[in-house]
Parts: C-alpha cells; sequence; structure tokens
C-alpha cells in the first residue's frame, strides 16, 4: 500500500510531499537519492540534517552532511554538527 501511495505522488509530481514522508518514516537516504534523481529543491537541507540527527545514526549524518555539501551550492554544515 506504501508503495501504491509513493507512486501516485510520484506521478503526480508531488516531489516535496513526498520526500517529507520518506523523511517522516526514517527513510533519510532513500529520500536523498530521490531527490538527487529528480533534482527537488522545495526542501531545505536542514530538514535532512535534522531527520539524521534525530535518527541517532553517525553513518546517516555523515551520508546527509556529504550529500548536502556535495549537491547544495554554498551550503555549509551548522555548527551544531561539526
Amino acid at each position: 500500500m506504501k508503495q501504491l501511495a509513493f507512486d501516485a505522488r510520484r506521478r503526480c509530481n508531488s516531489h516535496e510531499v513526498l520526500v517529507r514522508e520518506l523523511l517522516a518514516s526514517g527513510e533519510i537516504l532513500q529520500a536523498l537519492r530521490y531527490v538527487r534523481r529528480n533534482r527537488v529543491e522545495a526542501v531545505p537541507p536542514a530538514v535532512f540534517v535534522e531527520a539524521a540527527t534525530a535518527q541517532n545514526d553517525p553513518l546517516v549524518l555523515a551520508s546527509t552532511l556529504r550529500f548536502c555539501s556535495a549537491n547544495v551550492p554554498g551550503w555549509t554544515p551548522p555548527a551544531s554538527v561539526q
């Protein structure tokens, strides 16, 4: 059922809603892949960093920071995670 809702939103170009749902369900890396593949710019990097920090997984946080540094021009990590 979840995959059906995901596909329906993707077809309707509800990229921001879809990314936020992935983040809310703890699928941060999947959300980052989706953002890169579909060039979604509506969700700010801080939302990803907050979700990764809340997950309390250092690998996910490192991956998120690396993704933001590489893919968001002019982005610098917040002082709280440096």
